[in-house]
C-alpha cells in the first residue's frame, strides 16, 4: 500500500506540493499537520478518496517527504519567531525544488514571517548542508 501512496506522493500530475511543520512557532496544533495542495485538475472526490486511503499513513507519508524534499524554515525580520518543517514539491521534469509555499500560505499572515530559509540533507544526517536563503 506505502508504494502505491509513495507513487501517488511523487507525481506532479497529483500532487503540487506538500509540507508540514515540526515546530510551529506559538501553535503547537500545527505541528506534523501534513498540508496537501493538490493540482487543479484533481476532482474533490478524488481528494477525498486519496485521504480515506492514507488516513493511517501520515507517519510513512512524513518520511517520503524527508526522503526526498529539503528541509526549511521561515522567519520574522528579526530572526526572532522561526517555524521549522520538511517540504516537497513535485515538477514535471522529475526535479525536487523549493518555493515559498508554506510562508504564503500559512507563516506569512499568522506571524508575520517574511524571510524562508532551506537546505537539502538526508533526513538521517540533519545536519548536513547549510541553509540558504530562499
Amino acid at each position: 500500500m506505502i508504494n502505491k501512496i509513495k507513487s501517488k506522493i511523487l507525481d506532479f500530475n497529483f500532487i503540487d506540493c506538500l509540507y508540514f511543520f515540526t515546530k510551529y512557532d506559538c501553535r503547537n496544533n500545527y505541528n506534523n499537520v501534513i498540508m496537501y495542495h493538490f493540482n487543479d485538475n484533481i476532482s474533490e472526490a478524488t481528494q477525498k478518496k486519496f485521504f480515506e486511503v492514507i488516513k493511517n499513513d501520515s507517519h510513512e507519508i512524513r518520511d517520503i517527504i524527508k526522503k526526498n524534499g529539503f528541509k526549511f524554515y521561515t522567519t520574522d525580520d528579526d530572526d526572532e519567531s522561526k517555524c521549522y518543517g520538511w517540504y516537497l514539491k513535485n515538477w514535471h521534469d522529475g526535479t525536487k525544488t523549493i518555493d515559498f509555499e508554506p510562508m504564503d500560505s500559512l507563516t506569512e499572515s499568522d506571524l508575520g514571517h517574511v524571510k524562508m530559509y532551506y537546505k537539502q540533507c538526508h533526513y538521517l544526517a540533519i545536519k548536513e548542508g547549510r541553509f540558504e536563503q530562499l
